[in-house]
């Protein structure tokens, strides 16, 4: 009587079809992972433009509604990197976009009003932005942010973001 011997083990054709297909799965999954990766670091960037624009247009609208008047800019339709009004106290109240910053003057100094690191902040353009009077009786301003991620974020796709804001705020007649 012959006893056969079933081999043991696998073949060759068997372990290259089970290489292959272990292969396609690691693409696919690696390819997954990194667009959840550029997916996030999108999301990031844009939460973060988000919140510094509307940020600075609250505290804006906040303060210059409750302005007496409008200094500068002070010719209908001009526009300027600049804000000056005066307060309910009659104090000078002054606003800047330098240097891709939002600023604000507290006594003689100026401080920063948006986060202005620049890898994980952000970038007010100021050569787009701006502050424009649109009427004298009620004082009333337009308000153009263009802002994008930090100047020194990386430049790859996922890191790139931008958006403009823009609203107009009209001064309480006293």
């Amino acid at each position: 009587m012959f006893i056969k011997k079933t081999p043991k083990g696998f073949t060759l054709i068997e372990l290259l079809v089970v290489i292959v297909i272990l292969s396609i799965i690691a693409g696919v999954s690696s390819s997954i992972f990194l667009s959840v990766i550029r997916s996030n670091n999108k999301s990031n960037i844009v939460n973060e433009i988000q919140q510094n624009g509307n940020y600075i247009l609250q505290t804006l609208e906040g303060s210059l509604r409750n302005a007496r008047s409008i200094t500068v800019p002070a010719v209908i339709g001009s526009l300027s990197q600049t804000l000056s009004y005066l307060d309910k106290l009659n104090q000078t109240v002054n606003y800047r976009i330098s240097s891709g910053k939002m600023q604000k003057q507290v006594g003689a100094q100026w401080e920063d009003i948006s986060n202005a690191n620049s890898v994980t902040g952000v970038y007010i353009d100021p050569v787009s932005s701006s502050f424009q009077l649109l009427t004298v009786s009620p004082q009333s301003l337009r308000i153009i942010l263009v802002i994008r991620q930090g100047s020194s974020a990386p430049g790859r796709t996922d890191y790139q973001a931008g958006t403009t804001f823009e609203t107009t705020v009209s001064l309480r007649d006293y």
